[in-house]
């Protein structure tokens, strides 16, 4: 256990928040293409 428990979590935390920037940013541009039509 050489690292520290902080890094970790800011990891999993980055991970995460970079996973829902991308879902939302897909349904953004889903539902922009709803639209257009």
């Amino acid at each position: 256990m050489g690292q520290p428990c902080g890094f970790w979590d800011t990891q999993y935390l980055r991970g995460g928040l970079q996973r829902i920037a991308f879902a939302s940013l897909v349904g953004l541009t889903s539902v922009l293409a709803k639209v257009k039509r």
